[in-house]
């Protein structure tokens, strides 16, 4: 089942929406992160505000990815949103990756200031360790799924008249949906800041509301083929 909506005439309404929903995530940071100025007027751990600085870039990588893959998983059966979003498909994906990226560089930056070492391993999945060990090994491979993601967004746009590498870069691109799962466990098991309310219920937000999207796709799917089984005519041997 397709369902058309009719085109927005109105594209200051668009602006109004994509910059409210933008400034969230720069709200709920500063909410839960308190006044700024106690980072540099008090006795703060070495490089906790760069640490800090890593989750607002965490907080707006979620937020994108959030605005890059349901609308993807809506748009067959809601046309207007390929006219909204598939126009700023890339940019959106990009601005995600770098995003993704600052926070990476910045968790690492404030974890060499705070221990003198730059503990690259730790964009290596490591499980063996404790709990907060996994966790940030669980965003180290949600990282890492996402570099594919893009480097297969990329070789996509560029072997369009290579059908079979087209469809093998189309299927490494879908790892994003799993990446993003792990990007939402990571975001809520580990951090000072997620055990705040409004913290944690920014990152149930944009989880759940994409696990429902995703559940409600599939029974919609499972329905359809249900019909379609029931509506198949059985062939009479004659």
């Amino acid at each position: 089942m397709t369902i058309y909506i009719e085109k927005d005439r109105f594209p200051i309404s668009k602006i109004f929406l994509v910059s409210i929903y933008l400034l969230v995530p720069g709200i709920v940071w500063l909410l839960s992160t308190g006044n700024l100025q106690n980072y540099f007027a008090m006795q703060v751990p070495s490089g906790q505000f760069v640490y800090i600085l890593s989750k607002l870039f965490g907080l707006y990588a979620i937020a994108l990815l959030w605005l890059q893959l349901v609308p993807t998983l809506l748009s067959p059966h809601f046309h207007i949103l390929p006219n909204v979003f598939y126009r700023y498909h890339r940019c959106i994906g990009s601005l995600s990756f770098i995003f993704l990226i600052l926070h990476v560089i910045t968790f690492g930056i404030a974890v060499f200031v705070r221990s003198g070492d730059l503990n690259l391993g730790l964009l290596v999945p490591h499980f063996s360790s404790g709990f907060y060990r996994q966790m940030v090994s669980l965003g180290a491979i949600a990282f890492w799924g996402f570099v594919l993601v893009f480097i297969a967004g990329i070789c996509r746009a560029f072997s369009h008249k290579r059908k079979p590498l087209k469809n093998i870069w189309a299927i490494l691109h879908k790892l994003s949906h799993a990446s993003f799962l792990l990007v939402f466990i990571h975001s809520l098991a580990i951090g000072t800041e997620s055990r705040q309310v409004l913290m944690i219920g920014f990152y149930w937000l944009y989880g759940l509301t994409y696990l429902l999207v995703v559940a409600g796709l599939l029974l919609v799917k499972m329905n359809i083929r249900s019909l379609n089984d029931d509506n198949r005519i059985p062939q009479v041997s004659r």
